[in-house]
C-alpha cells in the first residue's frame, strides 16, 4: 500500500536523524535523507512487519526481495531492483561475505552486502525494512562509492 513512514534513527554521538520513506505509485520509494553527517554505523529499522504466524527467515534461507538504494550525499536513487526486473530477486539470509559471493551473487547477479543479508534474518513475507549502510562499507558494489553512506529500503516477498 502507498504510505509514508517517518523513522527516527538515533546514532550514538551523531545526534538524531530523520529519514522519511514514502512508497510511490510506481512501486519505487521516495526516501528523504537528512542534512546530517553520514552515519558511521549500520542500522536496521522495521518499517512494516507481518505479525501473522508465518515462516521467518533463518540463516541460509533464500528470501525473495525488491530493494532500492539511496545515496546519503545526493538523496538520489543509485540502484533499484524494480528497475532491473519485475520479479523479486532471491538472496540468502545471514551468510558471511565469502558465502554470499559464492552463492547469492551467482544466483541473482547482484552484490549483496553483509548488512543486507543479516537484516533479512527474522524477516517474513510482507515485511519492509530500512537498512543504513555507513560510509566506508567494504562490501558495496563497485559502482557505489565507499565514501558515501546509503539508505536501502527492502521489501520481503517470500521466504523459501
Amino acid at each position: 500500500a502507498v504510505g509514508q513512514y517517518l523513522i527516527r534513527i538515533t546514532l550514538a554521538g551523531d545526534g538524531t536523524r530523520l529519514t522519511k520513506v514514502k512508497l510511490k505509485e510506481d512501486g519505487l520509494f521516495e526516501v528523504s535523507i537528512p542534512d546530517d553527517p553520514k552515519p558511521e554505523k549500520s542500522y536496521v529499522r522495521v518499517l512494516k512487519t507481518n505479525s501473522s504466524d508465518v515462516k521467518r527467515a533463518k540463516k541460509g534461507d533464500v528470501v525473495s526481495i525488491h530493494f532500492q538504494v539511496v545515496g546519503w550525499e545526493t538523496g538520489e536513487t543509485r540502484e533499484a531492483s524494480r528497475k532491473l526486473t519485475s520479479d523479486p530477486i532471491k538472496v540468502e539470509a545471514g551468510l558471511d561475505n565469502e558465502s554470499l559471493l559464492r552463492g547469492a551473487v551467482a544466483k541473482c547477479n547482484v552484490i549483496v552486502p553483509q548488512h543486507l543479508s543479516d537484516a533479512l534474518v527474522g524477516s517474513a513475507a510482507g515485511d519492509r525494512k530500512l537498512v543504513i549502510f555507513p560510509k566506508d562499507t567494504n562490501d558495496l558494489p563497485m559502482h557505489l562509492p565507499k565514501s558515501d553512506a546509503y539508505a536501502l529500503v527492502v521489501d520481503i516477498y517470500e521466504v523459501h
